[in-house]
Formats: C-alpha cells, structure tokens, sequence
C-alpha cells in the first residue's frame, strides 16, 4: 500500500483500531530503482532499476479509422415472428441477469437506498441504484448501466447518449 506521508498517523490508528498489524517498509523517491538496504546507508540487499523489474514493454501503435456505415433500410417484410422472438430471447443483452444480481446480499453495509430489485416479485429492471455516501447524510449517488449493444453496433456514441437522454427523463431533469 502506498500512502502520503502525512496520512501515516491515520493509517496507524485504523490499523491499531483493526488490531491489523503495520510496518512501513520504505518510501517513494525519484531515484527510479528499487532498493532494500539494512537502515539508512546500510548493506543493500537489491539495488535494482525499475525497468528491470518491470521490463520495458514495446511502443504501442494505434491506427484509427472512421469506418463509414453500411447500414441501409431494415427490411422486415419476410421475417417469422418465432424466429425473431427466439432470436431476440437468445441475445445476451437481454437473457435474465437474475443470477448476476442475487448471488450476495444486495444490502450489505446498509447504505443501499434502492437497489435494482422492483415489485412484488423483485424482478432485476430497476433504471438506477441509489447508494448514502455515510449513515448521517443525505447525499448519495444515483448509478445506472445501460446496455444498449445493438444500438452500439450501428453508433457507439448515440448508444451511451440514448441511455443517458433516457435516464434524465425519467428522474426529471
């Protein structure tokens, strides 16, 4: 763990308060190695440079391209309804993610002020979660994740856009 030096002593304490034991094993520097000495100017046990330990990873390239759409008119005129519906039942992005939601406790450390479960039934489709920032305030933080892949396909910036236009709409904004 790497901490400011002034935030040490607050550090202790939790540790103290945690009965986690501490022991500060060095300090950050300019000098770019890392090194393991015996006290202050004593025998160094590893004197090594950064890039050793790190390796120098290859200058990464990137060539970007806008790749013109070639997306035309949808034609539905021949599709069979059981296909499409199979079809759209199969796609991961909208299978059910119950799973994914109800593994744990979806409460746990009570500042849960509305999670993603909704209705009698508890159905996962809740358009935001709503978490307190500590037990003595009424500040908190509203998230929503919204997955819109189809849309993403065909645009990827008007997919987060759309779900952002959506989620202000629906808390009045």
């Amino acid at each position: 763990l790497a901490i400011a030096p002034e935030s040490l002593p607050l550090l202790r304490a939790f540790a103290e308060r945690e009965r986690c034991p501490l022991s500060v094993v060095g300090r950050a520097t300019e000098h770019k190695a890392l090194v393991l000495e015996d006290g202050a100017g004593g025998d160094r046990a590893i004197d090594m440079p950064m890039d050793v330990l790190f390796g120098k990873p290859p200058k990464m390239h990137r060539d970007a391209r806008r790749v013109a759409s070639t997306s035309g008119p949808i034609d539905l005129d021949d599709l069979d309804l059981e296909t499409v519906a199979r079809d759209v039942l199969m796609h991961p992005t909208v299978g059910d993610k119950s799973f994914l939601v109800t593994i744990g406790d979806r409460t746990v450390g009570g500042l849960i002020v509305r999670d993603q479960m909704v209705g009698p039934w508890q159905v996962p489709v809740a358009d935001c979660a709503v978490t307190c920032l500590g037990f003595h305030t009424y500040e908190g933080e509203a998230m929503a994740v919204g997955e819109r892949t189809p849309l993403a396909v065909i645009d990827g910036p008007a997919s987060g856009l759309a779900d952002l236009l959506n989620h202000d709409d629906r808390i009045g904004r």
